[in-house]
């Protein structure tokens, strides 16, 4: 069994900083970070789907890298909206396996059961996203050179519409050359996606889209404009890759009562 973490839009700010005015983010990370450490079994890879910070500064990626430190599985990532590649990768090159560089982040992780890729889908100036034309050939070669294990698509836009106006205009705007290229594999694949700050789930050419939850803050579900966001509570998704079939978990994070007994010692239900 090939365990996957995902975690998403982190929007770390610098120390001392809340998100929007509002929102303690680094302590909400904190706490997703914790929360995988204390899987059991550990996660053979963590994955964070963008916006790791919410302004793009090399101080805010130092925070974010503090804070990340304790993780003890392996972790790769990709950018979002709110990232900017030269100090995301000054920042992580070491620890998570980047180029450094102001380039597009792509990349392929393997485990002995499963491929992981990561895909780039920011534009640089913008809120929505884009895959150029290198990414879709990096997840062309990455599904085609190793079709014998199913394969996890990574990436921050989701490439369908989720019913939240404010947040469908910023998706992924080429979908379908993504849908394009994943799908004479979908049936193999699962695509782990952030940025609605929602979880959601789909089907998409053939695979299992999943959009993970925010780890601090939720996006108002509305179509009425402006866009808001509310303090649900935060999730992370646990992608679990069971005798050839992708399954998604989304988890809450956060101390909880229990567990409790649903049954006696002799087996009858508790009334």
């Amino acid at each position: 069994m090939t365990l996957i973490a995902q975690i998403s839009d982190p929007h770390i700010k610098v120390p001392g900083r809340h998100a929007y005015g509002r929102v303690d983010t680094a302590a909400a990370f904190a706490q997703a970070v914790q929360a995988a450490n204390a899987l059991t079994p550990q996660p053979d890879l963590v994955v964070i789907t963008g916006d790791l910070v919410d302004g793009g500064t090399a101080a805010e990626y130092d925070h974010f890298a503090d804070l990340l430190a304790p993780l003890r599985a392996p972790v790769r990532v990709v950018p979002g909206n709110h990232d900017a590649r030269g100090p995301l990768t000054a920042a992580l090159t070491d620890r998570c396996h980047l180029a450094s560089g102001d380039q597009p982040i792509g990349w392929v992780h393997d485990l002995p059961a499963a491929r992981v890729i990561g895909l780039d889908s920011t534009v640089p100036g913008a809120a929505h996203g884009h895959l150029e034309d290198a990414a879709l050939d990096l997840l062309d070669a990455a599904l085609g050179n190793r079709a014998d294990v199913p394969a996890m698509i990574v990436l921050h836009h989701p490439p369908i519409r989720v019913g939240i106006p404010g947040m469908d205009g910023d998706n992924l705007r080429n979908g379908d050359a993504l849908a394009h290229v994943l799908a004479p594999h979908g049936r193999r694949c699962t695509v782990a996606c952030g940025h609605v700050h929602r979880a959601v789930s789909a089907v998409f050419a053939g695979a299992l889209l999943t959009v993970a939850p925010g780890v601090s803050h939720a996006v108002l579900r509305s179509a009425e404009a402006p866009v808001r966001f509310v303090l649900e509570p935060p999730g992370y998704v646990l992608h679990t890759l069971d005798a050839g079939a992708w399954i998604a978990q989304v988890c809450p994070i956060g101390t909880f009562e229990g567990p409790y007994p649903f049954r006696t010692d002799d087996g009858r239900f508790i009334a």
